[in-house]
Formats: C-alpha cells, structure tokens, sequence
C-alpha cells in the first residue's frame, strides 16, 4: 500500500492529514486522466496562487504543460479557500469566458 510520510505536525493536525492523504490522496495520486477526451473539452486549467510547491498544484502543473494548455493562476490555496472575496469573482470571470 502507499505510505505517505507526514512531516512533524500538532496531534490534530497529524490526525486530520492522517485521514485525508490515507484515504483520499491514493485516488489522485494514482489517477490517469484520459487524455484523448480532455483534449476534445473545453476546459480551463487552473491552480492556487498560494499552493505553489504543494502536490495539488504540480498535478496541473503538468497536466498544463502535457496538454499545452494555459495554466489560470487562481486566488487561494488549491481548493479556493481562504480568499473567498478575490475566488468568487474570478471563478465568475473565468466561467464567462468560456
């Protein structure tokens, strides 16, 4: 099975991850979009401007650049969270252009 190494965090913080990367990062991690359909959508690509580094953001990051696809830097974290006031109006933004 996957092992993923969790650095030094508070107990419930530790705990909290323990979940999430235990049952829900082996289903990312291990996906494989397919590739022939995603080139027929039309779909924007896009990234937390805070996440750089982290795991999420690579994983498009490369999809980007595999499918020559522009990556949108989006306000926040991966998820949009935490900068709901700039998040909302750029997701609004970015659906009305497409």
């Amino acid at each position: 099975p996957l092992r993923i190494v969790l650095p030094a965090l508070p107990v419930a913080e530790l705990e909290k991850n323990r979940f999430f990367l235990g049952k829900m990062a082996p289903e990312t991690v291990f996906y494989r979009p397919q590739l022939d359909r995603i080139t027929k959508a039309k779909l924007r690509l896009a990234a937390g401007e805070s996440s750089v580094g982290q795991p999420a953001r690579q994983a498009t990051v490369q999809l980007a650049e595999g499918l020559e696809f522009a990556l949108l830097d989006a306000p926040g974290n991966h998820l949009g969270i935490g900068e709901i006031d700039r998040f909302a109006p750029w997701l609004k933004a970015v659906l009305a252009d497409a």
